[in-house]
């Protein structure tokens, strides 16, 4: 059979575990948060998430000064949020899919393996019958039979033995394939946890700017985006 749908596998599965995509977005996320002035405590949960998907205490601290993109509103900014929590979502059942198809492989393989154990037994014990062979003399073709059957036997166990070596591997690979499909969703599910925490943190945040702005309150051009218009246009005010 091969190893070659396991390693398949395992390469859909070094793909699900590159997170650098996700975290490079979730970073530029948190990046524009700060040029909008977020309050700290309503991008915990960006940061969190971002450390979940492999982010350094260096990379969230200096998120702000790495990135220059903008959002143009808080609706744009919580869009961010939502495509992200997208992203995550669908890698998260991506994982679990192939968790599906890795279990069933190494259902499989430990099968295989056991009927390739089986079959090394049975050729050993064609070899030692072999070995006992009886031989007379003189030789009435007896000897060339018996070695004939002990070159048939150990050939059977060189077999059996290649067959138990693959099947070893395959067991291996997806015995690794999961291991990695667990670590990646425990992470994952931290970081979806943490991006879906976001519109609560924010709207929490700013509560009362919130109350404010629905009762026809105005901010100060500080306030940036959290009001819905430019600096430009607020200072003017």
């Amino acid at each position: 059979m091969g190893t070659e749908y396991e390693e398949r596998l395992l390469a859909r599965a070094r793909h699900l575990t590159y997170l650098a995509d996700l975290k490079h977005d979730t970073l530029s996320c948190l990046g524009a948060a700060r040029h909008a002035g977020l309050d700290p405590g309503a991008v915990t949960g960006l940061v969190g998430c971002a450390v979940a998907l492999g982010a350094t205490s260096i990379e969230t601290y200096t998120a702000g000064d790495v990135w220059t993109g903008r959002h143009a509103d808080e609706r744009a900014f919580l869009g961010h949020v939502a495509s992200i929590e997208d992203d995550i979502g669908e890698r998260l059942a991506g994982a679990a899919r192939l968790g599906r198809e890795v279990s069933a492989a190494l259902g499989a393989a430990r099968a295989d393996r056991d009927d390739a154990s089986r079959q090394r037994a049975a050729a050993r014990r064609q070899l030692a019958a072999a070995r006992a062979m009886p031989v007379t003399r003189p030789c009435e073709g007896c000897h060339r039979r018996r070695a004939a059957a002990i070159e048939a036997a150990e050939a059977a166990i060189e077999e059996a033995d290649a067959h138990l070596a693959e099947c070893e591997t395959r067991v291996e690979i997806c015995e690794e394939i999961g291991r990695a499909m667990d670590t990646l969703a425990q992470r994952l599910r931290i970081a979806l946890a943490r991006i879906r925490a976001v519109p609560g943190d924010l709207g929490e945040t700013y509560e009362a700017v919130y109350r404010l702005i629905r009762r026809g309150g105005r901010l100060p051009h500080e306030g940036r985006w959290i009001t819905g218009e430019t600096a430009s246009t607020a200072g003017h005010a």
